[in-house]
C-alpha cells in the first residue's frame, strides 16, 4: 500500500504561547471623560497575523456618580477609515467608585486577525461622564460616530468625525503560524519504503508539529 500526505502538508503547527499587544500601551497625559451612544477608535497596525483575546483600555472615575458600561470593538480599515465590524469583547462597566487603572474588554472567543491595519476602541452605553480616559494628542488620530449602545456597534462603522485623541488603549493578541516555506517529502512512495519530510519554515512561533497522512488504495488513489 502506499502513502500519501493529507492535503495540507506533512506537518501542521500548534499555535503559539506568546502574547504581543498593538495600539497604547502608556497613560496619556490629558483627561476626558466618555459621551453615551458612541464609537470611538483609534487606527493601529497589527504585524503578523494573530487572535486577539482582549482589549486594555485604561480609566479613572469623574465626578460624575453611577455606572458606565461599554464594549470593545474591532474594524477593519479601508483607505485610513474604519469600514467593517469584525469583532466586539463582553461588556465592561465602569463604577464611580471604580480605582483608576488598566481594564480589560475580553472577547467571547480568540478574533482571528490577518496582518494588516485596524481600528479599535470602544461603544459606551446610555450614562454619559462617568468613565474617565487618557489620550495623547496625534492628529486625526481617532474616528468616532453616535452609535446606540443598545442597538449594537454598526456595521460597517458609517461616517466618523476626526479628532488628535489617541486614547490610552491596546489589545493583546497570539501571533498564529503561517507557512512560508512548505514542508516536503522525500523517499521512494512504495510499500516497504521509508518517507521522510521536513517542517518547512513558519512565522508565529509555532510550539510543535503533527502528522496528517492517508493511505492510499491498491490504484494509487
Amino acid at each position: 500500500m502506499l502513502l500519501a500526505v493529507a492535503g495540507h502538508g506533512a506537518r501542521q503547527p500548534a499555535a503559539a504561547q506568546s502574547a504581543f499587544t498593538f495600539g497604547t500601551t502608556t497613560v496619556g497625559k490629558t483627561t476626558a471623560s466618555f459621551a453615551a451612544n458612541r464609537k470611538q477608535v483609534n487606527r493601529y497596525a497589527l504585524p503578523a497575523a494573530g487572535a486577539v483575546t482582549s482589549m486594555s483600555i485604561y480609566l479613572a472615575p469623574t465626578a460624575t456618580a453611577g455606572n458606565q458600561v461599554m464594549e470593545g470593538v474591532v474594524y477593519a480599515d479601508s483607505q485610513n477609515v474604519p469600514a467593517s465590524l469584525r469583532g466586539v469583547s463582553s461588556p465592561l462597566t465602569f463604577s464611580s467608585s471604580s480605582p483608576a487603572g488598566w481594564y480589560t474588554l475580553s472577547f467571547p472567543s480568540p478574533l482571528k486577525l490577518a496582518a494588516g491595519s485596524y481600528w479599535i476602541g470602544v461603544i459606551t452605553g446610555t450614562t454619559a461622564k462617568v468613565a474617565g480616559y487618557r489620550y495623547s494628542k496625534a492628529s486625526a488620530s481617532r474616528d468616532s460616530n453616535a452609535n446606540k449602545y443598545t442597538s449594537g456597534p454598526s456595521n460597517p462603522f458609517g461616517t466618523p468625525s476626526s479628532d488628535a485623541q489617541q486614547m490610552s488603549l491596546y489589545a493583546t493578541y497570539v501571533a498564529v503560524p503561517a507557512n512560508t516555506v512548505a514542508p516536503s517529502i522525500s523517499g521512494s512512495a512504495q510499500q516497504g519504503q521509508t518517507l521522510t519530510t521536513t517542517n518547512g519554515s513558519w512565522s508565529g512561533e509555532p510550539t510543535s508539529y503533527s502528522y496528517s497522512w492517508q493511505r492510499c488504495d491498491s490504484s494509487g488513489a
